[in-house]
């Protein structure tokens, strides 16, 4: 067992468990959008949220990609970190249609809720994303897709592959424009998704839903 400190909690933990996962579990809220606990060996990284400062880095690193050791002093709320996750989540709410409008549990609402940030800024202009895509996602036998909402932070991707030992569910195109596919150039019969919903499940910003919503959701 390791013994760590955050703020000004004494936490008690398995050593090399993951930090962020040791937060969380013990009521200590870091913001973040791709963790997944089920995935906590092998973290997304990709959101740039849940930055922390640790006694002896010179620069804040993220939670998610931190093992626990013992003496381990780490500090969530610094004015840095606060910098550095306003400013992440101002660019992601950038990314929206309409942020003003999001639902209530759309995890962009609680974490710039969570951090006092508008919902909308007027200085970072939403630039829609290329909106013909050449393959018909809604043909989805189970699953509705609204690429407007995604955010990219790779859950579905990597809980699918975790579940199912393959990629029923990629990322297509590049850059700017970069979506979520679930057959990748194939006919969306040739998918072999049976429906799990478990990507709908860890969705953080509903951009997945089950298009039948009386199924269940299997994890």
């Amino acid at each position: 067992m390791a013994k760590i400190y955050v703020d000004d909690k004494i936490l008690n933990a398995q050593e090399g468990d993951n930090l962020l996962k040791v937060c969380l579990e013990n009521g200590i809220y870091i913001p973040n959008l791709c963790f997944l606990k089920q995935n906590k060996d092998n973290p997304i990284a990709s959101c740039r949220m849940c930055f922390v400062e640790i006694e002896g880095l010179a620069q804040p690193v993220t939670a998610c990609t931190q093992k626990v050791y013992d003496g381990m002093r780490v500090k969530t709320d610094t004015e840095e970190v606060r910098r550095l996750q306003k400013w992440g989540i101002e660019l992601l709410l950038s990314t929206q249609e309409d942020p003003e409008n999001l639902e209530k549990e759309n995890e962009l609402r609680k974490i710039a809720e969570f951090l006092n940030v508008p919902l909308k800024h007027h200085r970072l202009k939403y630039i829609p994303r290329e909106t013909n895509i050449d393959f018909n996602t809604n043909a989805h036998p189970y699953i509705k897709y609204d690429f407007k909402k995604c955010i990219l932070c790779g859950k579905c991707v990597e809980v699918c592959k975790k579940l199912n030992k393959d990629y029923h569910i990629d990322f297509g195109k590049r850059g700017y424009n970069t979506v979520i596919t679930f057959f990748e150039k194939r006919e969306i019969s040739d998918s072999h998704c049976k429906g799990c919903g478990a990507c709908v499940k860890v969705c953080p910003v509903n951009a997945l839903e089950l298009k039948n919503k009386k199924e269940k959701v299997t994890m």
